[in-house]
């Protein structure tokens, strides 16, 4: 018995070693290390094939932080590593090299579900490669600086430093003028180094020199002093995050909101805390990782009647203080503003003095009317049915009446004082029905507009691109395409149900399957509309938006394209680049019913990436598809 557990396992560490590359030609795995550590499959792979060693394409956009990507159909990738980029193809020698042609002793293979990439690609980069037995040690010549970019740290805006080994550094600040000086210890510039920065109201510009044959020195010529830190990702010794403080730009009271407000405007999304103190009667709000903008200390006069007086201070290095001197006993709320991240409020309760159903024909519309700017929240649960409509730092007027029995689909509403500073009004409805909210100029009135949802029961196909073995394409900062577009599926699909949709996935998991099963799914189920999820990428890293591609003459997907257009450009801030035409995209041109391809924003982009990279931003962007698509079926039917 022994014997034969023996051979058995035998068996399958051959089996495990050796996968078969078309007839007869062995393929063994071997150990991959980077400067010394061994890589996991993850990280990139390494194999000989037909006695030749390749590396997988993975291992550049894992180890190497390039951007990379392999379109399946084609057989070719891209890698951009820093400036350069490198364009292959399965079975030719023949490679696009900064724009150049040369050619390489070995062609690029396909193989095991991975596009392969010869070895002696690596040489040309500036790599060491040494192959001993049934292992490969890859490591860099010198610690380079690959790139320096633009991008964001907690909404914050930075800047990140990629060098190709652990970074040792020293920074400090000096004035007359005002710089930010990091001296990169043990570091080269790389000739292929990217600089993507656009300047801030920080910096007026980024410089940097060999300023001595080990130290490259960075320089940030500042527009004032600023607070900033310096961080080193978890995990990630090779790189730093040079994070500034946000500014805070200005503090302003607003009487012409019914109520009065108090507005603290930043430069980027911030973080704060409020403590009230009773004697003297103030309140106090701390903004974090925070720099004055306004010179000196800040003092505004306030109404007499909620706040006497408000003063804002440098409090500490990173910290602004906001007091309010209070004049009475009417509470205070901080919050952030939903119509602008960069924006706290500071307001008192205000009155909701209205709340009736109004009819007209078949449809009809609730009416809420406040004193104040209404911060609503609206919620649809299922069984059963019903719409629930909070009022936050808000109060029922004593003559609020009881609000009379609604036509259908609504049956009942009830207006409750949920607690001393939120207003609930619910809604029982008779099934799923659409709804809208409207305001008023000054959102002091909202009409929430009742009507049967425009999904209901339409069978709807969601593709979420790529998936399995194809990952589609790869972000320097590690973001995988296949993983984003799934989760934004799955926040859709969920959308759309909840309105009443009967949704069809094409992959609900990490499975791989091909351009024309995904097509006939949705031909198969006879589905009304067909939306492919996908997330782009361009070998110019400068290039970002939202594009969305139809197949020409398609009756409805330009009409559908241009309203998930203009939906996810407002949902999420990114810029509408267009709606295309294209009759190579397999999706799109073998469905039978309105399709669209939505590439959600760039992923070779650095700044793009981190915001995808977001659980913020995959929410909004699902929400964005959902609104196009409701609006698809309103304004066309």
């Amino acid at each position: 018995m022994k014997f034969r557990i023996t051979l058995l396992m035998g068996i399958f560490a051959i089996w495990a070693a050796v996968f078969v590359y078309g007839a007869g030609n062995a393929t063994t795995e071997l150990r991959l290390l980077m400067d010394g550590k061994a890589l996991i499959s993850d990280q990139g792979r390494a194999v000989t094939i037909k006695k030749t060693v390749y590396i997988s394409l993975n291992f550049f956009s894992s180890t190497l932080h390039a951007s990379t990507q392999w379109d399946r159909p084609s057989g070719t990738a891209t890698i951009g590593l820093g400036t350069l980029l490198i364009k292959l193809k399965e079975g030719e020698k023949a490679v696009t090299w900064d724009g150049e042609k040369t050619t390489f002793s070995r062609s690029p293979l396909v193989a095991d579900g991975e596009f392969w990439v010869p070895l002696e690609v690596l040489g040309k980069l500036g790599l060491k490669v040494k192959t001993s037995g049934k292992q490969v040690e890859i490591g860099w010549k010198h610690n380079y600086l690959l790139s320096i970019k633009s991008a964001s740290y907690q909404g914050r805006p930075a800047v990140v430093v990629q060098t190709a080994k652990t970074i040792e550094y020293r920074d400090y600040l000096l004035t007359e003028p005002d710089r930010l000086v990091i001296d990169l210890h043990g570091v080269e510039r790389f000739s292929h180094m990217e600089s993507d920065w656009a300047e801030t109201e920080m910096f007026r510009q980024i410089r940097g020199n060999q300023y001595q044959k080990d130290i490259y020195r960075i320089v940030f010529d500042l527009k004032r002093p600023i607070g900033y830190k310096v961080v080193v990702p978890e995990g990630r010794k090779d790189q730093l995050l040079v994070v500034f403080d946000a500014l805070v730009s200005s503090v302003s009271l607003d009487k012409n909101r019914g109520i009065p407000q108090i507005g603290i405007q930043a430069t980027a999304p911030v973080h704060f805390k409020a403590t009230h103190i009773n004697d003297p009667n103030r309140l106090v709000v701390d903004i974090t990782d925070a720099t004055l903008g306004i010179p000196g200390e800040t003092v505004l006069e306030g109404d007499g009647i909620w706040v006497r007086q408000i003063r804002a201070s440098q409090y500490a290095p990173h910290t602004v203080r906001v007091v309010l001197d209070l004049a009475g006993a009417l509470p205070c709320y901080v919050m952030q503003s939903r119509h602008d991240p960069k924006r706290i409020e500071i307001r008192t309760q205000q009155e909701i003095r209205v709340v009736q159903w109004l009819t007209n024909g078949s449809d009809g519309a609730l009416w809420i009317e406040s004193n104040g700017e209404l911060i609503e929240d609206l919620q649809y649960t299922k069984d059963p049915d019903r719409l629930v409509v909070r009022l936050k730092y808000a109060k029922l007027a004593p003559d609020v009446k009881e609000i009379a029995p609604a036509a259908a689909p609504v049956r009942n509403i009830r207006a409750i004082q949920e607690s001393p500073s939120d207003v609930r009004i619910e809604l029982d409805l008779d099934s799923f029905v659409g709804y809208q909210a409207d305001f008023s100029s000054d959102r002091r009135i909202m009409t929430l507009r009742m009507k049967e949802s425009p999904v209901k029961d339409r069978i709807i196909v969601l593709d979420p691109g790529h998936g399995g073995v194809d990952p589609g394409a790869l972000g320097s900062q590690g973001v995988r395409e296949k993983e984003v577009n799934l989760e934004v599926a799955l926040r859709l699909k969920d959308l759309l149900e909840q309105a009443g949709a009967r949704v069809v996935m094409t992959r609900v998991d990490d499975q791989y399957y091909s351009l024309y099963e995904r097509a006939a799914i949705a031909n198969r189920v006879g589905a009304a509309l067909f939306i492919s999820i996908h997330t782009n990428y361009h070998p110019n890293p400068n290039i970002n938006g939202v594009e969305i591609f139809h197949y020409p003459d398609r009756t409805g997907s330009n009409r559908l394209g241009s309203l998930l257009l203009e939906e996810t450009t407002k949902a999420t801030g990114l810029k509408p680049l267009a709606v295309k035409t294209n009759k190579d995209l397999v999706v799109i041109r073998e469905t039978q019913m309105p399709s669209v391809l939505v590439e959600m924003g760039f992923i070779s982009n650095a700044q793009e990436e981190a915001l995808i990279a977001t659980t913020e931003f995959r929410e909004a962007m699902a929400r964005g598809i959902f609104q196009g698509i409701v609006r698809y079926y309103t304004e066309t039917e």
